[in-house]
């Protein structure tokens, strides 16, 4: 219920059995993905991982990153000139994954993307 609260949120699709959930995003609305951790902790819960779908018909990346609305991605392995029009990642990042997990990942900029909050991407390959 706390995910439904947050205003960006358009639906939730909870999977107790594997412990998981799917949020979906009103369209055209601002996200701030750091209410997700916050909201899962507030539902007395913590969040393991957090995989995006980005559809990238209108977004531009760089082989090494992009913006979305006020947020920087940069991608932990560069992105390839050709690529699939829908991807999915895996969001690096304090508060979206285990901290020992975290720590694994060379997390260093690269590329001129700038935002108030910036993520790594891990691209998950899912058929």
């Amino acid at each position: 219920m706390e995910l439904r609260k947050i205003p960006f949120v358009r639906d939730v699709k909870m999977n107790l059995k594997h412990t998981n959930a799917q949020v979906y995003f009103k369209q055209g609305s601002t996200i701030d993905l750091k209410q997700l951790p916050r909201a899962v902790k507030d539902a007395g819960f913590s969040m393991r991982y957090l995989d995006v779908s980005f559809n990238f018909t209108n977004i531009r990346p760089t082989a090494n990153c992009f913006q979305l609305q006020h947020t920087a991605f940069y991608f932990l392995t560069p992105l390839p000139k050709t690529h699939k029009e829908i991807m999915v990642f895996q969001v690096i990042g304090k508060g979206f994954l285990p901290r020992k997990e975290f720590l694994k990942y060379d997390t260093k900029k690269t590329g001129a993307c700038h935002g108030r909050e910036s993520y790594f991407l891990k691209e998950i390959n899912k058929s």
